[in-house]
């Protein structure tokens, strides 16, 4: 779950704005739900309402307003790497929706193991290319720990 929303959906999103305007990122990675319903239907087997299938009307319409004068150069390969980013996003949100609605664990570890693994995941891909992040001085590292209570020691040391 980790892995699919944020090593692959931030790390796609993050590649793309070397191809794309922020504006497009953005409009793309609003057009998530559009899939989570349309998997939630398929998958889950949960049916959607009025309002949602409106909603994807709306982001439908929407999209084809915004792409409607076309493609600049260079633009549809910025495209694919944030249609992946969006796919992994919406996996993500589903494998999410169906953990929790099983009730298999409770929202803490469902929010911070996934966090933990893939953000490592991120951070060890990024930092050949990026170089290694500033590490937080020890005050502030312990105050953000802190907030975390049990889960952060055991999950996500600094």
């Amino acid at each position: 779950m980790g892995i699919s929303g944020y090593t692959i959906g931030n790390g796609a999103f993050f590649r793309g704005l070397q191809y794309l305007p922020a504006t497009t990122v953005s409009f793309v990675l609003n057009l998530t739900p559009v899939l989570v319903l349309g998997a939630s239907l398929l998958w889950l087997r949960e049916i959607p309402t009025g309002l949602q299938v409106l909603g994807v009307i709306v982001a439908l319409a929407g999209g084809a307003l915004f792409f409607s004068p076309g493609l600049n150069a260079g633009e549809l390969a910025g495209l694919i790497v944030v249609g992946i980013g969006l796919i992994a996003f919406a996996l993500f949100s589903i494998l999410g929706r169906a953990i929790a609605r099983d009730q298999e664990t409770d929202t803490l570890t469902l929010t911070i193991v996934p966090l933990a693994a893939g953000g490592r995941l991120l951070l060890v891909g990024a930092a050949p290319l990026r170089g290694n992040p500033r590490v937080l001085g020890q005050r502030r590292r312990n105050s953000l720990m802190a907030g975390f209570g049990e889960y952060c020691p055991r999950l996500c040391p600094l």
